[in-house]
Parts: C-alpha cells; sequence; structure tokens
C-alpha cells in the first residue's frame, strides 16, 4: 500500500482524464501526473535520500503545483514529508517555496532548484509497499500553542480518506482546493479527490470565483476565512454558479450573516466537518439552519463530554469532549508528558466544550482556553505575543479574537510600548514570522487589564476592539 497508488491506478486505465488544473489554468492529466510524481521521485536518488528518512516541506509560495509533486514523489520513494516546524534535527533535507524557510542547521534545497533537476524516467518507479511507512508528519498547535507532531503512515492516511463524503464527486468531477496542501486537512483531501479520479483545480480566494465558474467547479473544499474572502468580493447581486453543487467546509463553524451570503453568491449546499490532526474527521452532515456547529458523528467515531473530574456527563450535558476514532494517533512524536495529559484511556481529550445528543449529534460550543480560531486558522495568543514582545520598545503584549459583522473571528492584539510603533513596522515584522497568523488589528494603550495574580484579562480589551468595529 502506497498513498500514491490511486494515482497510479487512474493513469493506467484513464489517463487522459485530466488530474490537476494549475492556477494558470493549463491542464495536467492523470498520466502526466503520474510521469511527474516519478520524475521528480527519480532525482530524490542523487541527493542521498533514502526510505525511512523525514524531508521538510515548507510550502505556501504562489503555485503550490511543485510542492504537491514532490510531496507525492516522497511518498513513492517511502520518504516521509515533514511540516517545517519538525525540529532540524530530525530532517535529512528541507524544500522550500519562495519566500519560505527552513529550520536552522537543515540541509535545503528550493523547490525552483530542484524541479530544474527532472528528467523522464526511464520505466516506472515501484511504489514503496510498506503499509507502516510513515507518509507525512503533521503539525499542529491544537489548543496549547506549543508545537505538536503525529507521524501518519499510508496505511493511516488511507483510513483518513474513506472517511472523505462520497458526495463530493467521483470520476469526472472538478472539486478545487482552495490551497493549504502542506497541511493535514489539505493534504488529506488532495489524496481523497485523486482517490476518487477527480479533477482538482488549484486556487486561491482572490481568483476562485473565475476559477470555478470557467472549469464548472462541481465541488469546493475549503476553510471559513478563505471562504469569507470569496463571497465578500463577489457582488451584491452575484448568483451561484450552476455547477456548484456543494461546499464542505472544515475548521470553524460559519456565522448565520455569513452563511447567507454563501448560499446567496456561490452555493445553497453547504456540509459542516469537524476533525483534528489527531483524530482525521469525526463528524459531517449538511450544515443546519441555526448557529454554531452542528454535526452527526461518523461511523465507528465515539464522543463523550465529560466534567473537571473526566467521568462522563449524561447526554446533552456540555462539558469537555474527548473523542475515540478509529484512525486516531495516540501519542505525540517526541512528547511523552504532552501525550499523556491528552491521551488518556484510550482518549482523545480535544480541549473542545459542547454536547453529544444520544442519536450522536456533535455540538460544540466553545474552547476550553483562549485558543484564537480566524475561520480555522488556530494560533494561542502566547504565540503571537512573543513575536510582538520580541520587538524593540514593545514591554507588553495580548493577543485575542473578535469577531467581526459576519461572525468571523478576526486576530486582535494589544500592545503597550515605551516608543510610539509604526503600524507599518508591526505589520512587517508580524506578517514575515507569523503569515497568516498575524493580527489583522493592532492597537497601542497605556496599560493592560489585569487581575489581583496580574494575568491578562482578555474580556475588557475584547469589548474595547467591537466598539471600535463598530
Amino acid at each position: 500500500m502506497n498513498a500514491t497508488d490511486a494515482i497510479r491506478a487512474q493513469a493506467r486505465v484513464a489517463g487522459g482524464a485530466p488530474a490537476i488544473i494549475k492556477a494558470d489554468h493549463s491542464v495536467v492529466s492523470y498520466a502526466e501526473f503520474d510521469r511527474l510524481i516519478d520524475a521528480a521521485a527519480q532525482a530524490l536518488g542523487p541527493l542521498s535520500l533514502v526510505p525511512g528518512q523525514i524531508v521538510g516541506l515548507s510550502m505556501g509560495g504562489p503555485d503550490e503545483f511543485p510542492g504537491i509533486v514532490v510531496s507525492l514523489a516522497l511518498a513513492r520513494r517511502g520518504i516521509a514529508s515533514a511540516d517545517p516546524g519538525l525540529p532540524g534535527e530530525r530532517m535529512a533535507l528541507c524544500f522550500t517555496d519562495p519566500g519560505r524557510t527552513a529550520p536552522a542547521g537543515v540541509r535545503t534545497m528550493s523547490l525552483d532548484q530542484f524541479w530544474s533537476t527532472l528528467a523522464p524516467p526511464a520505466s516506472d518507479i515501484a511504489a514503496h509497499a510498506d503499509p507502516a511507512a510513515v507518509l507525512r508528519i503533521m503539525a499542529s498547535s491544537g489548543t496549547t500553542g506549543l508545537p505538536k507532531f503525529a507521524a501518519i503512515s499510508h496505511h493511516g492516511m488511507a483510513q483518513r480518506v474513506a472517511t472523505y463524503d462520497s458526495r463530493m464527486g467521483g470520476h469526472g468531477k472538478v472539486r478545487i482546493i482552495a490551497g493549504g496542501f502542506g497541511g493535514s486537512w489539505g493534504f488529506r483531501n488532495l489524496l481523497a479527490a485523486f482517490g476518487a479520479g477527480a479533477c482538482v483545480v488549484l486556487s486561491n480566494p482572490t481568483d476562485a470565483a473565475q476559477a470555478i465558474r470557467r472549469h464548472n467547479v462541481t465541488g469546493l473544499s475549503i476553510a471559513p476565512v478563505s471562504l469569507q474572502k470569496i463571497v465578500t468580493n463577489l457582488a451584491d447581486n452575484a448568483t451561484p454558479p450552476p455547477a456548484l453543487r456543494l461546499i464542505s467546509v472544515s475548521g470553524s463553524t460559519l456565522s448565520m450573516p455569513l452563511r447567507a451570503l454563501v448560499r446567496q453568491r456561490l452555493c445553497a449546499n453547504l456540509m459542516a466537518r469537524c476533525g483534528s490532526m489527531e483524530t482525521g474527521q469525526i463528524a459531517a452532515s449538511p450544515m443546519r439552519d441555526e448557529s454554531g456547529f452542528t454535526a452527526q458523528l461518523q461511523e465507528g467515531v465515539q464522543a463523550e463530554a465529560v466534567g473537571a473530574d473526566g467521568k462522563p456527563l449524561p447526554p446533552g450535558t456540555q462539558g469537555l469532549l474527548r473523542y475515540r476514532a478509529p484512525r486516531m494517533i495516540h501519542a505525540y512524536e517526541g512528547a511523552p508528558v504532552l501525550s499523556a495529559t491528552t491521551f488518556r484511556d484510550g482518549w482523545y481529550h480535544s480541549g473542545d466544550i459542547g454536547t453529544v445528543s444520544p442519536e450522536g449529534w456533535l455540538t460544540l460550543t466553545g474552547r476550553d482556553r483562549d485558543m484564537i480560531n480566524h475561520g480555522g486558522v488556530k494560533v494561542a495568543p502566547s504565540v503571537i505575543e512573543d513575536v510582538l514582545l520580541s520587538m524593540p520598545g514593545i514591554t507588553e503584549a495580548a493577543a485575542f479574537g473578535v469577531e467581526d459583522r459576519q461572525g468571523m473571528e478576526q486576530i486582535w492584539a494589544a500592545i503597550v510600548a515605551t516608543r510610539a510603533v509604526p503600524k507599518a513596522e508591526l505589520a512587517v515584522r508580524c506578517q514575515a514570522s507569523l503569515g497568516e497568523r498575524a493580527p489583522k488589528y493592532i492597537v497601542q494603550i497605556a496599560s493592560l487589564p489585569r487581575n489581583e495574580a496580574g494575568k491578562i484579562l482578555r474580556a475588557p480589551l475584547i469589548e474595547s476592539a467591537r466598539q471600535i468595529q463598530l
């Protein structure tokens, strides 16, 4: 078993079928795609890379196609790809997109440079067939803000792909995934699409609306923050594209105002999905006409709400949520203490707050900590605060999330400084260090509200930010 087997099978039975439509609208067939993966797999040999090693992928450039090919070539060779946040000493090499960095001390090669070395292979490259081999080492900050890593095998990913809802369409259908293939969600969706023989349209929120119409896209897999960018850029009188029949939303819930806009301008049929790096997908169902997130638990998944004492609460009672899933991991890579507190008695303790009905409906109502969730882009306040406090003159910092008028949580920060810090300087530094987790709004104030113990009080900051938004 190898994660690329479905691509090769499709190349042999319907090689002329489109596999990918790139951002420049050029089409790559399954036969061409399979040959490119082989060419990249062949080019890995001179780099002295062998099965069992780990290679970082620092992706995120304007064209993610080379990174996709390289990640699949590594898989074909039995070499694990990894989030670039993995400690550098564990990597044999790190490929980087333009503008992206690798961990210090790691042998680095740009994807552009590697791409220039590709040559047609003399014959098919045999796929590494060990199902237990690590396919990818995923990263998640979860609810702690600390880096956490999970090793997903080829078999484990196959189990996660199998949960992908068939309503997204199979052979001949066109899906669009608006970037993010370096993460667990995007990579899983990509493999699911290829496993169904579908064509994937590569795009970004800025160009997605045009691509949907141009290529008669039938399904859209996307995070709420990207979906918001698409629909708010459409004209008020925009009507849904006739071919688009389903939008699958993961990462966080859609507010009712944003949900209404999506149905009016893009597609009426919305699918809510819930999952994590630790468990894979655990719940999915058509989005209900009610606020918040509610979805049906998938077959084989168990969920319970527990009290502070860890004991199960009656069905329908709100509490801390824990999960069991056939495809879940049971420990983090290199983090035994964190693993012991998160994975207990066969359960994954998520830090989510919510309820589970007797009929298996999961409802999420909040988070156990101050985690900011910007449309599926999750970040702990401390991660942002550390970046701000590293800047000259800034003595205090507090990050927090504030819902905008459409119910999307935006990232805010308040700083206390010994000088007037220019907004442009703040924006450049935060963007360079945090990327999509950078604060959208930063306000400079005289002092941060704190309690008697010195802990920052975020509620007054959130209320002040809401007044600024009015």
